[in-house]
């Protein structure tokens, strides 16, 4: 599998952690009884800030590279923020 561009290594990177962090988690908390509610909050609060954190990076990658020749989006929001 062959992924293009950063942005599209990002997404399947976070994609990837997510569902890993998420199945260690929820592991944990079905072997530990008395934790099964913290874990499942955890997952939770990863599914709310690991989107952020990729956003984040994504909007750094952005202005920090010079975009590839191939590369080109259809509405470019960030265009007008910089």
């Amino acid at each position: 599998l062959r992924l293009p561009d950063v942005y599209a290594r990002m997404h399947a990177a976070g994609k990837a952690a997510t569902a890993g962090v998420s199945c260690v988690l929820l592991a944990a908390g079905l072997y530990y009884d008395a934790y099964l509610v913290r874990m499942v909050l955890l997952i939770a609060l990863f599914f709310i800030t690991a989107p952020i954190a990729t956003t984040t990076m994504a909007r750094a990658a952005y202005r920090t590279s010079k975009p590839e020749e191939n590369f080109s989006l259809h509405y470019d929001e960030m265009a007008k923020q910089k």
